[in-house]
């Protein structure tokens, strides 16, 4: 969550959505991973509004700072997990963080209509393109990589 929106300070990681769900997610992975609950800071812009969820602690985020140090790619640990129930966990994140629901009408010679979803993760970034396609792929997911 921290690599898809949010970010690491020297004393902080931090986290920002519009989506109480994906905050009340990272409040309990924060409760889980370290004992400690984030401050919740709430922005409004116009008709807009967010939260920011922190986490002053500069151990935690000098750990987070090592394990996301390339932001080119995935972190391996990540990338290479073998778990499926965590795989599925971390790419369900990501579709909700960089990503979405799209449908799509198709219409047939003969007719016949129907509503086809798909998942759209956004990412310019080709290696993690490549990773998100393998870790999908181990869980018999198939993919492909528009543009």
């Amino acid at each position: 969550m921290i690599l898809t929106d949010g970010g690491i300070h020297e004393r902080e990681v931090y986290y920002v959505t519009t989506d109480k769900t994906l905050a009340t997610l990272f409040t309990e992975l924060s409760r889980t991973l370290w004992s400690i609950t984030p401050m919740i800071m709430h922005y409004k812009r116009g008709k807009h509004s967010w939260m920011k969820l922190r986490i002053k602690n500069s151990l935690i985020a000098e750990t987070a700072a090592k394990l996301t140090k390339n932001k080119m790619k995935i972190p391996e640990f990540i990338a290479n997990e073998t778990d499926s129930h965590i795989l599925s966990k971390y790419l369900k994140i990501v579709a909700s963080t960089d990503g979405g629901i799209a449908f799509y009408r198709n219409k047939r010679k003969d007719g016949y209509t129907r509503t086809e979803r798909h998942v759209i993760i956004g990412c310019k970034n080709t290696t993690i393109q490549k990773q998100l396609q393998e870790m999908f792929s181990r869980l018999g997911i198939k993919t492909r990589i528009v543009r």
